[in-house]
């Protein structure tokens, strides 16, 4: 593989998975989701992105995995990638070696616990803002939207610092109003479970 570049990402993360909430996979290093196992949709939306001289500005990036039954950080996970068809084909190849951890930084994790990557498929990313709801529709493959839970004080969600998480520093608690997935021989329905939104900065490698 050639050598990694510098570079740095920043944007808006949201993410659903089939724990309860709040999810116990951001409160320690040797967590057990709650059903047993996890499925779950990761997705990022980058508002700036630079790979070595190359622009990612505004492209988006879903991430969609089930790992087997035990810890969640015991690897093994069967994973799909989804690329912004927007992108190019050298944006697409910088995004794939990113998100699958192959260009280190804090994702780089990622590089050991995808055992078995089922597909990558470039494919139009449909995003809506309503309110407290952020949605992610990808056509014959992916819908869900998540709502901010509501914290004490009117108006204010509800945040957990400093969690054990690849993405994000701060997460804000919410519920997947809606949330459903199949391709590449996987589906579920996490409807009215987990979710967290947050903002975030990754670089590496």
């Amino acid at each position: 593989m050639a050598e990694i570049p510098r570079w740095k990402l920043a944007g808006e993360y949201m993410e659903s998975c089939n724990c309860a909430l709040p999810c116990p996979c951001v409160f320690g290093p040797n967590p057990v989701p709650t059903e047993g196992f996890c499925a779950a949709a990761l997705a990022w939306r980058i508002a700036e992105g630079r790979y070595g001289p190359l622009g990612l500005d505004g492209l988006d990036v879903a991430l969609v995995f089930r790992t087997p039954p035990g810890r969640f950080r015991d690897g093994g996970w069967t994973a799909a990638l989804y690329l912004d068809q927007r992108a190019t084909e050298p944006q697409r190849e910088a995004l794939q070696l990113i998100f699958t951890g192959r260009a280190g930084g804090r994702l780089g994790r990622l590089s050991a616990l995808i055992g078995t990557l089922v597909g990558v498929r470039a494919v139009p990313f449909e995003r809506r803002v309503e309110g407290k709801t952020r949605s992610l529709r990808i056509p014959e493959a992916l819908d869900f939207a998540v709502e901010t839970v509501a914290g004490r004080h009117e108006g204010e969600g509800i945040s957990i610092g400093n969690p054990y998480h690849a993405t994000a520093d701060v997460l804000v608690l919410a519920k997947a109003t809606r949330s459903h997935y199949r391709d590449f021989g996987l589906a579920w329905d996490n409807s009215g479970r987990n979710g967290y939104l947050s903002t975030f900065s990754l670089e590496g490698p």
